[in-house]
């Protein structure tokens, strides 16, 4: 017999995740962090993007963890739907791009100037990868 998890306690891990990941990002002096490696894109949402029925493994999907918000940014319309339906509780922004839109940019456009690091290497960050494999093996796994 499977064990289904409430989406309540699920969000619950995702929020202290976040909390976790916030501290993170003040210890190296960042005020935010691209993720786009799904495997810390699913160490963050408990799995939950990748798993039914959001099966978003061909998506490509990225996360902007700020101080104050989480940005969602990808190109189908349908995963935004989704998600704003069953994950309305971690108040995220959602951003669809146009098919030739482009994740650097828009998050250059929310950023601004903030020191911003991501865990894959972009044209528009000149810090180091930031690495997560310490927090993803950490006790929230």
């Amino acid at each position: 017999m499977e064990m289904v998890v409430p989406i309540s306690k699920i969000l619950h891990y995702i929020k202290l995740k976040l909390v976790i990941l916030r501290e993170y990002l003040i210890e190296r002096k960042y005020d935010a962090v691209l993720l786009q490696s799904q495997d810390n894109i699913s160490w963050l949402t408990c799995e939950l993007l990748y798993e039914s029925p959001f099966n978003l493994q061909y998506e490509k999907i990225a996360l902007l963890v700020t101080m104050d918000k989480v940005f969602l940014i990808t190109k189908n319309p349908e995963v935004l739907q989704i998600i704003d339906r069953d994950l309305t509780g971690l108040q995220l922004t959602m951003i669809q791009l146009s098919f030739y839109g482009n994740v650097e940019e828009v998050v250059k456009c929310i950023i601004g100037s903030k020191k911003t690091s991501s865990d894959t290497e972009t044209s528009i960050y000149q810090t180091e990868i930031l690495e997560l494999e310490e927090l993803r093996y950490s006790i929230l796994r």
